[in-house]
């Protein structure tokens, strides 16, 4: 029987460790923990602690320790399973009923759990072990990752020469049906491939340690593929509530009562190595609300690290508001422009790094520099929706006084008057309420509705607001056929898309966020489809996709009556109109601001910054005139 995380979590929150601890070793206390002579060695002076705040034990001994799990299956050696439902019985939780289904449905999770595990360590010895693949083993040695970190995170090298896994799963009698549903095979047109072939392997981990999945990553410039592959999502690998590298941080995040939130594999392993050891990475998704829930059974302090780009910033962006409504502390760090966590501790070492730890920002402040290093502040439209935006995470608090403390801060900063503040998050508490909530979060007040993503005030995950509108403008009409255009299953059409356009340069909301989950589907091998829509896909994503399939918004004139005989040609060529149109809309959007600021700014300094800015965007609107043309001219 395959237990619920939620119930492992509310196991952990209802056994006191002091109190499971304490039916086995005696226990006395000392000052903010307790003590005791170690059930697991021999020894006279006691170095067994107990430490109630975190709800851990460890030996200074025999270096055994963890949570009140972990003490039961070491102490009466049994499986994780049983110390689970142990615990459970004692502290009156009720687990889902073992019955013969659940006996066969454990029986293929462990069937996929051993496979990942077969498949991990054939990586791990293709890299290590092989003498031909030599070159990636000093491939990662050029990066600084020394043997200890290879071994340590298991990293390995599929290898390019075609047939080497589908042989090693035949000699092991692995169904190769079951290492296509994990992702480490793929089909297409009735032919078997291996998806990660040529690349280098990051193994992915539950927190428990268990191998769930992997990323791989090419090491050579290449255009025609993305740098990174990950397992899609399978039944034992769930994206969302997984963090990679928790598994090997959560004792010193448990023990520095911290945890620093990157984004990629390299960023955890390269920290790790040089010392910093309470991290963990969210591997390419935004973090969400399971994460986030994850990680504050360990610390209820975060530190959000992104890369010092727009991306970077957006990212963390979203995550203070899924980090707030948990009210959980929040501090955002920064490197200097260029830099990402990897490279930064490589050139400057821990030492360093853990300086900018120590200097890192209360998200309020970090949202105020943010701003105000835009020049945004001298426009009273810009400002304003500023400080809505900084309202918003801080609305979503449950505790009242802290709540009340930030939206006195953000009212100085800004010099206005407070109750327009308190006004203006009650507003945001009543749409939360009202309207469906950020990703991840619950359905909408009324089930079955069909999402309307144009809603005045639905808010999804960025603090984004659109007016609702009776008829589309071009740009949402626009953003419409790009969305279809993903789900008619070419995986040219949606690369040629990404090529150009990113998923959060779409202005309508729930645009953003299908985009984004077919961008993250794309880079793990999956081509969306209508008709198999994968479950990372809300309800209300799924019934609006469907919608715009079947032509609820018409777009212009009729396609119906427009279809030329070659249909496939006439997909590639919309697809590229569709592309050049989003680009130029922007384009001339920005086209029109910056004339609008020069007409307001005459003869002054910053004008000639202005027509500088002015040319910049012409010449970009030639240019995709002419790329998209010559893409055209080039379909015949």
């Amino acid at each position: 029987m395959q237990i619920p995380e939620e119930k492992i979590q509310e196991v952990l929150l209802a056994a006191d460790i002091v109190d499971v601890v304490s039916k086995y070793v005696p226990l006395k206390r000392s000052g903010g923990t307790y003590k005791g002579l170690c059930p697991f060695h021999q020894e006279k002076t006691p170095s067994f602690t107990v430490t109630p705040k975190k709800q851990i034990f460890h030996c200074f001994g025999c270096h055994k320790g963890g949570n009140a799990i972990k003490f039961l299956m070491e102490y009466n050696n049994i499986p994780f399973l049983e110390a689970v439902r142990v615990l459970a019985n004692e502290y009156g939780i009720d687990l889902p009923s073992p019955n013969p289904k659940d006996n066969e449905l454990q029986k293929r999770f462990e069937v996929l759990y051993d496979l990942t595990k077969a498949t991990i360590g054939f990586f791990a010895e293709q890299l290590t072990a092989n003498p031909d693949n030599k070159h990636i083993l000093e491939y990662l040695k050029n990066r600084e990752l020394n043997e200890t970190s290879i071994k340590n995170f298991r990293l390995g090298y599929a290898p390019g020469v075609k047939g080497k896994l589908v042989e090693f799963y035949k000699q092991r009698g692995f169904d190769l049906r079951l290492a296509i549903e994990l992702g480490f095979l793929g089909e297409s047109e009735g032919r078997v491939y291996e998806r990660f072939a040529g690349r280098v392997i990051f193994p992915i981990f539950s927190h428990h340690g268990r191998e769930i999945g992997a990323g791989g990553r090419i090491i050579e410039k290449r255009t025609d593929v993305g740098k990174y592959i990950n397992s899609p999502e399978s039944p034992i690998y769930n994206k969302s509530k997984v963090l990679y590298g928790l598994s090997h941080s959560k004792d010193e995040i448990r023990k520095l009562d911290h945890v620093i939130i990157v984004e990629g594999y390299l960023d955890v392993i390269s920290l790790f190595q040089n010392g910093v050891k309470n991290i963990v990475a969210v591997s390419g998704t935004a973090l969400t609300d399971e994460q986030v829930k994850l990680l504050s059974s360990f610390t209820k302090n975060f530190y959000l690290l992104f890369d010092a780009d727009a991306a970077g910033y957006k990212a963390a962006m979203r995550s203070i508001e899924v980090v707030m409504k948990q009210n959980l502390n929040l501090k955002i760090m920064s490197l200097p422009e260029g830099e990402d966590p990897d490279s930064f501790v490589r050139k400057f070492g821990g030492k360093q790094f853990r300086d900018r730890v120590a200097n890192a920002l209360e998200f309020i402040d970090y949202q105020y520099l943010s701003f105000k290093n835009t020049g945004i502040f001298g426009d009273p439209e810009k400002t304003t929706a500023a400080i809505k935006e900084m309202v918003r995470p801080v609305a979503l608090i449950p505790d009242e006084i802290r709540k009340s403390m930030l939206l006195k801060s953000i009212a100085e900063k800004f010099k206005i008057r407070e109750h327009l503040l308190e006004e203006e998050a009650e507003k945001v508490k009543r749409e939360e309420i009202e309207y469906r909530p950020a990703v991840g979060g619950s359905s909408p007040a009324i089930s079955g509705a069909m999402p309307d993503p144009w809603s005045t005030t639905k808010v999804v995950q960025r603090g984004v607001q659109v007016p609702r509108a009776a008829r589309k403008s071009a740009t949402e009409l626009n953003e419409i056929e790009l969305i279809k255009l993903m789900f008619e299953g070419n995986e040219d059409v949606v690369r040629f898309i990404f090529q150009f356009i990113r998923p959060e340069e779409y202005t309508v909301p729930l645009h953003y966020v299908i985009a984004e989950k077919v961008y993250e589907e794309i880079e793990s091998g999956i081509i969306p489809t209508v008709m198999s829509i994968s479950s990372s896909f809300s309800p209300e994503e799924v019934a609006y996709i469907n919608e715009l399939v079947v032509e609820k918004y018409k777009i212009s004139e009729p396609l119906d009556d427009l279809l030329p005989v070659d249909l496939k040609r006439s997909i590639s060529t919309h697809t590229i109109d569709s592309v050049k149109k989003f680009r130029l809309l922007r384009l001339e959007a920005a086209l029109k601001d910056v004339q609008k600021e020069i007409a307001m700014n005459p003869g002054h300094e910053r004008a000639v910054e202005l027509a500088g800015e002015l040319n910049s965007i012409i010449e970009e609107k030639r240019d995709i005139e002419r790329i998209m043309g010559e893409l055209k001219k080039n379909l015949g």
